[in-house]
């Protein structure tokens, strides 16, 4: 596995001057940019490569609350590290601060030696969960592969054996032959397509990506091996894109993990449904099997805020449009 000694990308959502010059110099063996304001800050990390956040919570415009709360519930950032710094002493803050999702709270003024404890031991954990992701992104590529001897022989099979027929002049409709077979090339032209699209080596940054074809991505790959255990997948999406900010390839394995772990639970037979749509405004998924309590797709599908379609401008280091 992969060290996590390396320089964290630190972004320090700080309106004064004093505090964001005692960070700069105490986190001196890392990366710190600044954001003075809470919309700015939120544009940065949105930029991407930012790995830990440290928050104050009275910001010009919104404050540091909203921030977290934005953090989030965006799919992209909620799993970054966000520790709070702030002078603010009463306890409701920190109940809060924790509430909305800050994985610490620090209050002002902090200790020097604590300021750095703190943000390496968020951003190793950090790391360390990004490693297990590329892991179950890897894992998932390694069942589907094992599977694809069985999804391949059927229309292989097929292929073969009308193609003999043929052949031998024993094919009495050899038009329906030829759709058989064109049928069976279809199938093993779509499943490698699938492959394909998932086997990229995982992004490196957050991009604009159509959920929709995320998840149709995950039913063609779980498909055939959900069919070795006589379980049915459909999918039932919206017509227009859904657009979300995230890895395409990660989201591809999380969803396929799901699919496969939800299929192994369910008895012979069953029809799994993957949905997606709006509602009021954010995008929702899930994946149901047969009669049984919906699964969230990961939890992580779920209460996402739309975002734009990718323009010419998109990069892992630039800003939105």
């Amino acid at each position: 596995m992969e060290t996590c000694d390396k320089r964290l990308r630190v972004l320090v959502i700080e309106d004064d001057p004093v505090t964001i010059q005692f960070i700069h110099h105490h986190l001196g063996d890392h990366d710190v940019v600044g954001a003075p304001s809470g919309e700015e800050g939120v544009a940065r990390v949105q930029a991407g490569q930012i790995e830990l956040v440290l928050l104050d919570v009275v910001l010009p415009g919104i404050d540091g609350f909203e921030v977290l709360g934005r953090l989030r519930a965006d799919l992209a950032t909620r799993e970054l590290p966000v520790i709070v710094l702030t002078f603010l002493e009463d306890r409701e803050h920190a109940v809060k601060a924790f509430e909305l999702g800050a994985d610490d709270y620090l209050q002002k003024p902090v200790e020097p030696w604590e300021l750095r404890a703190r943000v390496r031991a968020h951003g190793q954990r950090h790391r360390l969960a990004q490693q297990i992701q590329k892991a179950r992104v890897h894992q998932a590529l390694r069942e589907i592969t094992l599977s694809l001897s069985h999804v391949m022989n059927n229309p292989l099979f097929v292929i073969q054996g009308f193609a003999e027929l043929i052949e031998r002049g024993r094919a009495v409709a050899t038009a329906e032959c030829a759709r058989r077979i064109q049928k069976a090339g279809e199938r093993i032209a779509d499943t490698v397509r699938a492959l394909v699209e998932f086997a990229r080596e995982p992004e490196s940054c957050d991009s604009p990506v159509d959920l929709n074809q995320v998840l149709q991505t995950a039913a063609r790959l779980a498909k055939g091996p959900l069919a070795m255990t006589n379980v049915q997948l459909e999918y039932d999406l919206a017509r227009d894109p859904l657009w979300v900010q995230g890895k395409p390839t990660v989201m591809t394995a999380e969803v396929v993990d799901l699919l496969l772990n939800t299929g192994a639970a369910a008895s012979p037979g069953t029809v799994m449904r993957v949905k997606a749509g709006l509602e009021d405004g954010i995008i929702v998924a899930s994946v149901e099997a047969g009669n049984d309590r919906p699964e969230v797709l990961a939890q992580r599908l779920v209460s996402r805020q739309p975002t734009r379609a990718p323009g010419l401008r998109d990069r892992c280091s630039g800003a939105p449009d």
